[in-house]
């Protein structure tokens, strides 16, 4: 039964069904089939959109779209490109440090790579990059959305693994910024090779002015995180100061928002916050299906009577992760179906649920700038209209070293739970 509905899933999103949908499809057909109640499934599918802890995902969207909105982008664009265009490959390099920057604003791949990529791909193609090589740098720095806090995905695991989101933030520090600077090592490589321009060195004068500008817009992750770690406030509490800041920001300190803009900014955080909760909602009565059929148990007992269980599940979790994140991405989705399977078993063999945690989204990371449903390769591919698949050629470069990264994190599990400890002990 299980093995039908899975079927059904990825039968579904083969044939362009939204993921939301193609969840709540395949999860409605095992209560059709198995006969258990079809009241069970309405109450899963509302009670996991519904629960307190997850409130705080809406209040950093919409923190993220008036951030956005409001002109942060391009002053933190602007920093990077002092800080980084004069090296080679000096705009792509712009991109990466900008989407680094970004994703302590956003909590987001997508929005990362729509804002970003509509600043800079068209910008990378007038001063002579490839089309490609524009829409592959922007696709792969973005997935560091995810990972560098705050993200979404991370608040998610962390209701699913009853974990502090405070520590999955700080463990989220070292693996963003270990994809961040493999990727600057990639794109100097390809653009010494390519001859692709370079900025002009920056004066200092001009540094210090770009950081003025833009430090506010820098101390906003300080502020999020810098809360919850302290204990001031919960994630959610930290969601609504936020929103809170980037509004003032947006209006009354940088003055590139007015109020009008304020309808059409809550209109898109709604839209937003209902395909996520959507999602959730669809993926909590799948994950209800696993439990029901005691999947995790069949798979603490296998890798239990494995010899070398620990590396040969590691191995497991990096390749089911990276297969779902290739269809799923980091909408939050893989992470309910797949938490309550993992999990267990991870607790059985003594992997620490933080460390965990940072190996499947940075998985899901890797998923988002891969066919066939990579969101950042499909938002920069449209920005530059150009096919999916040909973008994804350009991407094949960063892949493999991200891969590395990753298979570093998983069998180094000091590079990830080092900053939590440090700031919350062990």
């Amino acid at each position: 039964m299980i093995l039908a509905i899975f079927a059904v899933l990825f039968g579904l999103i083969f044939l362009g069904v939204p993921i939301a949908v193609a969840l709540a499809i395949s999860a409605g057909s095992y209560f059709v089939f198995s006969g258990v109640p079809v009241s069970i499934f309405i109450q899963q599918l509302t009670s996991g959109a519904g629960s307190f802890p997850l409130l705080a995902i809406p209040f950093f969207i919409l923190a993220g779209v008036l951030m956005s909105t409001g002109g942060i982008a391009r002053r933190l664009i602007d920093f990077a490109n002092k800080v980084v265009g004069f090296m080679w490959g000096g705009l792509a390099q712009v991109s990466i440090v900008g989407s680094m920057f970004f994703a302590g604003v956003s909590g987001s791949s997508a929005a990362d790579s729509a804002v970003i990529g509509n600043i800079l791909i068209p910008e990378m193609e007038r001063k002579g990059y490839t089309k490609g090589f524009a829409v592959a740098i922007n696709a792969a720095s973005s997935t560091v959305g995810i990972i560098i806090p705050p993200s979404i995905p991370m608040v998610i695991y962390a209701w699913m693994a009853d974990v502090s989101v405070g520590r999955m933030f700080l463990a989220g520090f070292v693996p963003g910024l270990l994809f961040g600077l493999i990727q600057m090592v990639v794109t100097y490589i390809l653009a010494k090779r390519g001859d692709f321009p370079r900025e002009p060195v920056p004066t200092v004068r001009s540094v210090v002015t770009s950081f003025r500008e833009s430090f506010l817009a820098l101390l906003f992750p300080v502020l999020v995180l810098g809360g919850i770690v302290a204990g001031v406030v919960t994630p959610t509490e930290a969601g609504v100061v936020a929103v809170f800041y980037a509004f003032l920001l947006g209006i009354f300190v940088y003055r590139d928002m007015t109020m009008r803009a304020l309808p059409g900014v809550l209109l898109e955080a709604t839209y937003a916050t209902g395909a996520v909760m959507l999602v959730i909602g669809a993926a909590t009565t799948f994950s209800w299906i696993l439990a029901v059929e005691q999947i995790p148990g069949q798979l603490v007992a296998w890798f239990n009577a494995l010899e070398g269980g620990r590396v040969l599940f590691l191995l497991f979790v990096n390749v089911i992760c990276l297969f779902l994140g290739t269809f799923i991405g980091g909408t939050g989705a893989a992470i309910i179906l797949i938490t309550p399977i993992l999990l267990p078993v991870a607790t059985a063999l003594g992997i620490d649920p933080v460390h965990l945690g940072i190996i499947m989204i940075a998985n899901l990371a890797i998923g988002l700038f891969t066919p066939p449903v990579g969101s950042t390769l499909f938002i920069s591919c449209r920005i530059a209209e150009m096919p999916i698949l040909t973008g994804f050629k350009h991407c094949v470069p960063f892949f493999f070293p991200l891969v590395g990264v990753l298979i570093l994190i998983t069998y180094a599990p000091e590079m990830v739970l080092i900053v939590p400890r440090l700031f919350l002990g062990p």
